[in-house]
């Protein structure tokens, strides 16, 4: 049994490391791809290349050329002076990082390439990539990287290496890493019959507890789908807006659609405690379909006179995109209302990845068709990265409030929307600065150059009745 129990934990870490080695080795290959410019001035041609380099690999997330310890070039900040942290000194080919001074609570895994003479090229790629992967393979026994001195642990955290229990692990032989776990030296079962028969009821108890638990845990969730199911049925789920504003005029130009739940009995339920259920089962579309019918019932019941082109943004995920209902709703939508000068807009979540097939091309090129335009919500954080904008070639990027609330105290996140102002022009599409709470951080977008908002300065999100309340006459 101990046998059967090792060999199959080696099967899954040679699976871990066979899935990393691959991306790795696309981060080798970027690397070599951007060794050119290594001691070139950063100019925007290089810059334009390395942002292009990015854009077709989906895992990488960055790309930097540093010179004496410090990035004079990056695709994130751009042709900009900073200099790396004490802990990023290194001649190490990989690096496990807890962090860095843009996103400090995120794991990073850097490739770095480096010559004698104090040029490099560092390629990053999140973490969080490589913690899903262990996760997903780990089943029962967590897996574990090791970088150096320090490995991402099952809970995503990086930490310092420390002797455990024994270990089997696998070692890449393309790059400088491990996958571990912890694994007992001989079945608890052969203790318990030799040395001590109370330990079988102690087990047994363990046992009948935790059946228990995950039984109720089980049961909760449900619970929880059902009455989402329920909730669907019987309306209780209602589509909200927020306000989209020119900040020239202070004109309203539209709204992003959000969806809120107010139970009978249990009263409002936040979205994050119900989206991922509905992802996870698939219930997300009839929420999507929902929100739709709503807002077209809204729109067309009511005699409305509006000032000018309307943008009405639905926030989608990838769940929409694996059948063609998503078009249907999006024809439907414009049939309904096309007395009205309303124009869709599919606002692309980046809580999953949307894979590059010829299934999703298609539908992207029959919404394209029918004039739906996209916008790319969260810009800059997930998934919503370089490789979106030539999928989807998109007519708008939202600036995460993650740099929106920063804007007045850190001058890495004017950088940061500086760059992304400038790859939106280069785009030809347009910025929506989301997270607006206060007049210092509208005053410092509006010199920044952008001028649609959306946030708690303007309007918390509203009821359906009291968003069209203002255009009617």
């Amino acid at each position: 049994m101990q046998n059967n129990l090792q060999k199959n934990m080696r099967t899954r870490l040679n699976k871990a490391v066979t899935i990393l080695d691959k991306v790795l080795t696309e981060a080798s290959q970027v690397s070599r791809n951007a060794e050119k410019f290594m001691g070139r001035e950063c100019t925007d041609e290089v810059l334009t290349v390395l942002r292009g380099i990015v854009a077709i690999h989906p895992y990488i997330r960055s790309v930097g050329i540093v010179k004496d310890h410090a990035f004079y070039c990056s695709t994130i900040i751009g042709n900009r002076y900073f200099p790396l942290k004490l802990a990023a000194y290194t001649k190490q080919n990989l690096i496990l990082l807890k962090g860095n001074q843009l996103t400090p609570y995120e794991s990073l895994i850097v490739y770095n390439t480096q010559d004698t003479q104090g040029n490099a090229v560092r390629v990053t790629i999140n973490g969080f990539y490589f913690f899903r992967v262990l996760k997903n393979i780990s089943m029962d026994t967590p897996l574990q990287l090791q970088i150096g001195e320090l490995i991402l642990d099952s809970n995503g955290k990086v930490t310092s290496a420390s002797k455990g229990n024994s270990l089997i692990e696998s070692t890449s032989s393309k790059f400088e890493y491990k996958v571990f776990a912890e694994f007992p030296v001989q079945p608890l079962y052969i203790t318990f019959v030799n040395y001590e028969w109370k330990s079988i009821l102690i087990v047994l108890f363990i046992s009948i507890l935790s059946t228990y638990l995950i039984s109720k845990h089980l049961y909760y969730r449900l619970t929880t789908e059902f009455m989402l199911k329920n909730g669907l049925k019987h309306k209780e789920l209602k589509a909200f807006i927020q306000p989209i504003i020119n900040g020239v005029n202070n004109n309203i130009i539209g709204g992003e659609i959000l969806v809120r739940w107010e139970h009978p009995s249990l009263g409002f339920i936040p979205p994050d405690e119900f989206i991922p259920l509905a992802e996870r089962s698939l219930l997300i579309k009839d929420i999507t379909r929902l929100c739709f019918e709503q807002v077209i019932e809204s729109l067309n019941q009511n005699k409305l006179k509006l000032p000018g082109e309307l943008y009405m943004c639905f926030n989608i995920s990838a769940l929409n995109f694996i059948d063609d209902d998503i078009v249907i709703l999006c024809s439907r939508f414009l049939e309904k209302l096309r007395q009205l000068k309303i124009s869709l807009v599919l606002e692309i979540t980046e809580r999953e990845l949307i894979e590059d097939t010829l299934q999703i091309k298609c539908i992207i090129e029959k919404l394209r068709m029918l004039g739906v335009k996209f916008s790319l919500d969260d810009f800059g954080t997930g998934h919503a990265n370089y490789s979106y904008l030539k999928k989807f070639a998109p007519d708008f990027l939202k600036i995460d409030k993650m740099f929106t609330a920063e804007i007045e105290k850190k001058s890495v996140s004017i950088q940061v929307v500086k760059n992304m102002i400038d790859l939106a022009a280069s785009f030809n599409c347009k910025i929506i600065a989301e997270g607006i709470e206060n007049t210092k951080q509208l005053q410092s977008l509006k010199m920044l150059g952008i001028s649609l908002f959306q946030g708690y300065y303007f309007g918390k999100p509203e009821s359906l009745e009291d968003y069209t309340q203002r255009f009617r006459y």
